[in-house]
């Protein structure tokens, strides 16, 4: 009975994590022509943000996971990485292209599209990012999708004397009543690992090759001339 019981429970943890995760990354399309018409979205998200901020009701209808790391990169890089949003296809390997839909001051609006895979039926989501606490958080929200709220946020630390920037990824799901807050927050976890293990490896390896051309540009003006 307890093997049985504990097989079953793997399945439908593997399962459920398998849908959110995937869901998480594939919200349908917004139903409007245009789906950022104004200012007044921006405004709501944050006021939206501000409540849960202020409410701890509101935080419990929430499935929330975290996700720490250090990586070998300046905090001021790794914050242009995250705002790149055009390179997103090769930083998030699940997205298949990424494109700024307009700003509105620390607003920005962005349309990805992903690359096919299992239980996803449509490729395009919408997400609005808040930029206004450059460089050490970045807010983000989706706007279209299944789920009552999606929503993540990176925070950024300088650590190692600057040389280094420490990363903590928390996202929030409400999914509402199809899938348990317990398993969706432990289906969080494994979605939010593999999405900062990809950042990190991307990230670490651009600054390196960056600090290498930079010593080998810097060593080709100190050769004297023959």
């Amino acid at each position: 009975m307890t093997n049985f019981s504990h097989f079953t429970f793997s399945r439908i943890t593997y399962l459920s994590a398998a849908i959110l995760s995937t869901l998480i990354v594939s919200l349908p399309p917004a139903l409007a022509t245009e789906p950022f018409s104004g200012a007044t979205i921006g405004n709501q998200i944050r006021e939206s943000w501000a409540k849960q901020s202020a409410s701890k009701d509101s935080k419990t209808k929430l499935a929330k996971a975290t996700v720490e790391t250090t990586i070998k990169a300046p905090k001021e890089y790794v914050w242009n990485a995250l705002t790149d949003f055009g390179r997103y296809p090769r930083i998030f390997p699940k997205v298949k292209s990424c494109q700024v839909l307009k700003r509105e001051g620390q607003l920005v609006y962005i349309e990805s599209y992903l690359k096919p895979q299992l239980f996803v039926n449509e490729q395009c989501q919408h997400t609005i990012n808040d930029l206004q606490n450059k460089p050490d958080r970045l807010r983000w929200k989706m706007i279209d999708g299944t789920f009552k709220a999606v929503e993540g946020e990176w925070q950024l630390k300088s650590v190692n004397s600057g040389r280094h920037c420490q990363v903590i990824y928390t996202l929030e799901v409400d999914p509402g009543p199809a899938i348990p807050r317990p398993i969706a927050s432990l289906a969080l976890k494994m979605t939010q690992k593999e999405i900062v293990s990809n950042f990190k490896q991307v990230v670490e390896k651009d600054a390196q090759s960056l600090n290498s051309n930079q010593q080998a540009s810097n060593s080709a003006l100190l050769e004297p001339e023959s």
